[in-house]
């Protein structure tokens, strides 16, 4: 889904943007080639010890609840050009039932993944169901081994879809991008993305920050990274949480919890805390107007609030 989200994956077609794999994406590659394996022997192995065999196993027997045992295609080069655009890749796991073709997609992340809205699911459906005018429906299946939960998703067959697909891709790619800038701060591909991490790196290396404010066009280039650097740590922080959530440990650090904003207890009326706490039930609330969004949720018409509603200015960078 890289495309989708990144414009700089789109600069140049015969040279795809390459995402960096590290452990885990190798570990999780390996998990795929276990479950390949017992799915093509239509049983299982006993290859795996603890967790890993029990992702495995989750897997196969979900696969074999969804879909059953035959006619299975497993990690099945898939190939299609439309428009000028090729569209290729190995879907785990593929099966056509009678009007409809079924695509299964493994994730052993520590992440679930939803099926809903997912390119990569649609696309293998479209491609495998392309010149089959049997196949008038497609259905996805995300298995989040690691979690056993599993998403689904689904359609009909739009006989346009790859097409539109393919002219979105080339729309895009005449709108070249070839700097890191604010919009990487939204990718979902921002952790792993090599080139936004060396951009980054090269401001924090001992003096790089010193002498911009004398070259300005060092500043507008730093500036444009300030977003991603900010992204790229939240986004640390929540990788670091969701770790120790699950268990594990992360040296010389411990999750701390410390007291919040006070708030009255959702379980108490309003008279019954002011009894509580000695005052008169009117001294416990204040009149307050509610926001222009809020009244437009209550019904109000957006073009009469638009009409009196103020806009406050609001100071920020602009890249152009």
């Amino acid at each position: 889904m890289v495309w989708e989200k990144c414009a700089l994956s789109l600069q140049n077609v015969k040279q795809p943007f390459v995402l960096e794999r590290d452990e885990y994406a190798k570990a999780g590659t390996l998990l795929h080639e276990h479950i390949e394996s017992q799915l093509k022997s239509r049983g299982v192995i006993e290859t795996l010890d603890g967790d890993d065999a029990e992702i495995v196993r989750f897997a196969v027997e979900t696969v074999y609840n969804e879909v059953g045992k035959k006619a299975l295609l497993i990690e099945t080069k898939l190939s299609v050009t439309t428009n000028g655009v090729e569209f290729s890749g190995k879907p785990d796991c593929s099966v056509m039932q009678q009007d409809t073709v079924v695509v299964v997609d493994f994730k052993a992340g520590w992440r679930e993944v939803e099926a809903e809205g997912n390119s990569q699911l649609k696309i293998y459906a479209h491609a495998l169901a392309r010149g089959d005018k049997k196949i008038t429906k497609w259905r996805g299946v995300i298995i989040n081994a690691r979690f056993n939960s599993v998403s689904y998703t689904g359609g009909d067959i739009d006989p346009n879809y790859l097409s539109n697909t393919a002219k979105d891709i080339l729309d895009r790619t005449k709108k070249k991008q070839y700097k890191t800038s604010n919009h990487c701060a939204y990718c979902q591909r921002l952790s792993t993305c090599k080139m936004i991490r060396d951009a980054i790196a090269a401001w924090i290396k001992p003096g790089a920050i010193d002498s911009i404010t004398r070259e300005p066009e060092k500043l507008a280039e730093a500036l444009r990274l300030a977003k991603p650097a900010e992204k790229l740590f939240e986004t640390i922080k929540k990788e670091a949480q969701l770790f120790m959530d699950l268990g594990g440990e992360i040296p010389g650090t411990t999750v701390e919890y410390t007291a919040g904003t006070r708030t009255w207890p959702r379980d108490l009326t309003v008279v019954a805390v002011a009894d509580r706490i000695g005052l008169k039930p009117k001294d416990m609330v204040e009149e307050s107007i509610i926001s222009p969004a809020g009244a437009e949720k209550k019904g109000a018409s957006k073009e009469a609030v638009n009409a009196i509603a103020i806009r406050p200015p609001r100071k920020g960078f602009k890249f152009v």
